[in-house]
Order: C-alpha cells, then structure tokens, then sequence
C-alpha cells in the first residue's frame, strides 16, 4: 500500500518577504555547498584532514531521498515540491595563506548572492564543513533585516564559538558563531556582520565539548545551552519550544556530530555518548510546526567508514524538520 501524501510544514506557508502564501505548500530551496574551506588543519585530536565532507550534498540529497520527499509532501497538482542550487567553495589547499582570510570572505559573500538570489521558499543549505552556517544565517539577516527577531539553534557536539586567536586549531569550522554574536579578530570576517545577533538569541543543544575559550564566552554572556542530559529531563521540551515561541523566525544549524557514533560514525570527530534519533526528533518536530525557519546540515563525510549509516540519519533528520518524520513501510 502506497503512503499517502502530506502537506509540506503542515500547511504553515510562510514567506519570509512575502508572508502566507495562497498555495498550500511553498517550496525548499536546497543549496549544495560544497566546502572544505573551513578545516585549512587537521581537526583538533585527529591525524588526518577532513577531506571529503565537500561531497557530502550530492550523497545526502540523492535521487531516491528527493523522490521520496516529493512524493511525501505533495499533491497531485505540483511537480516537484524543491529547487536545487550548488555552490562551490574554494579548497584550503588551493588558497595562498597569506589571502585565506580574504578568500574566505569573498566565497562567504559569493554564496549569500546565491541564496538571495532565491527569495521565496524554505531555506535548506547542505554542507559541506560547518563554515557553510554563517553565510546562510547571514542571508536570512538580509532578508528579516532586525537581528532581534532570529533565534539560532545551534546543535552541534562544539561550540563552533572560538575566536581565530583563541582556536587551538585555527579552523573556521569552530568559529562560525562568534562573529554573529560578538566582535570577532579577523576583520575581513567582521566586516560582513555589522549588525549582532543578541546573544540571548542563542541556543546550544549537544554535548558541550568545549573549548576554553568557548566556555569562557557562554558563561559571561549566560548563553543557553542543553546537554544530552539536559535534553533528556523531564520539562525540556516545554522549556525549549517557550524558548522558540518567543521568535518569529528560527534559524537552526545541524551538525551530525551531534549524533551518537553508532549512528553516525563518517564525521570529522564522531560523538561518544552522543544524541539518538529518539532525543533529536522532538526537538525538531517542535522547530518544524513553529512553521518560519531555516535550516542547515553539516559536517557528514561521504568518504569516511560508516557513511551509508550517517547519511541515511541526515536524510531522516531532514524528512523531519521539513514534512514530519519518515512514514515506516509495511
């Protein structure tokens, strides 16, 4: 017996230049970013580079995954319920140390017209490094213009909060979310952010590894966050979606290394202890019935041992957030 379909956000059409929509769905626009720009080291405890999470958006939105999605969040009289567009980054290899910074903010800003290009519709942007998140929360600031009113859900195993000189890696994979929310050291970077989040805007859910320099930042600033522990009491949920409920536009970034190991070992630094799908999902389903956000996915290596599994836990964690978990099959 075939599943029937359901409507894409459960019918919340809303655009973020236009407002509700008079058709019962709006489409995902889904922007391949293909980068390694972000990991120029090794990651931090590890012997080898990163390299491959670039591939990652060709694997996790395959043909059957984009089929799947259409069928299950259409009716009968649209064709296709997503766009795809791609964007290439500069490798870090390729790129002279002493112009990185400057490469970086020129690929940065290269990608945002991308997206801008695209006004309506749901944002999706597959990474690739984490690098890939400040370009998309950036095109969402043009677009909602007061920063006040965009939270970002940042969930993730790291904070991805560093300076560039308290890094102990100097990879701006671990450093995205500093220079929306604070003055950031390297100038080409905070040129591109003259308007700050506040950083009450800010949540981290995942496991808190943190480095020095990060914990320092959170607990001056008493920015919310919420270990697997956390997650797991009693009360989170209500507290999270009175969190979410206080915003009109979310903006979430997934890193899969949140993900326990066991099901998501092809990342850059795979979780012990890590979330499963049973603490994730209603996390999610609560960003995806708020109905306004954006939505990044980051960090799965295609490359790496395990990656079948990983990928396949991306594609389920993006079925949810967009139309609702997967329908199981008979």
């Amino acid at each position: 017996m075939v599943p029937p379909r359901r409507l894409l956000l459960d019918d919340h059409k809303w655009s973020f230049n236009k407002g509700f929509f008079s058709e019962k769905f709006m489409k995902i626009h889904f922007f391949e970013a293909k980068s390694r720009i972000g990991l120029k080291n090794k990651p931090i405890h590890q012997k080898e580079f990163n390299l491959g999470v670039e591939y990652a958006p060709d694997y996790i939105l395959s043909q059957n995954f984009l089929r799947q999605l259409d069928h299950n969040s259409l009716d009968d009289r649209t064709s296709s319920c997503y766009q795809l567009y791609s964007f290439s980054f500069p490798n870090p290899e390729d790129v002279k140390s002493s112009e990185f910074n400057q490469v970086l903010a020129r690929s940065i800003k290269d990608f945002i017209s991308v997206i801008q290009e695209q006004a309506n519709g749901i944002q999706v942007v597959i990474g690739g490094d984490h690098t890939v998140a400040l370009p998309s929360t950036l095109a969402d600031l043009e677009r909602i213009k007061d920063p006040s009113l965009l939270a970002l859900i940042h969930i993730d195993s790291h904070g991805d909060i560093n300076l560039s000189s308290e890094s102990p890696t100097d990879n701006f994979h671990g450093m995205y979310l500093r220079p929306l929310f604070d003055k950031f050291d390297i100038p080409e970077i905070e040129t591109l952010v003259p308007n700050k989040i506040p950083v009450q805007n800010l949540m981290i859910i995942g496991n808190l590894d943190l480095d020095p320099g990060e914990a320092s930042f959170l607990a001056k600033n008493k920015i919310k966050t919420a270990s697997l522990t956390e997650v797991r009491k009693r009360g989170f949920l209500k507290e999270f979606k009175d969190f979410t409920d206080q915003f009109k536009y979310l903006h979430i970034s997934f890193d899969i290394d949140v993900m326990d190991k066991s099901l998501a070992p092809a990342t850059g630094l795979p979780a012990e202890n890590g979330f499963l799908l049973e603490d994730i999902e209603p996390i999610i389903e609560i960003i995806r019935k708020h109905g306004r956000f954006s939505f990044d996915l980051c960090e799965v290596n295609p490359r790496k041992p395990g990656s079948r599994k990983t990928i396949k836990i991306a594609q389920k964690i993006l079925h949810t957030s967009l139309i609702g978990s997967p329908p199981t099959r008979g």
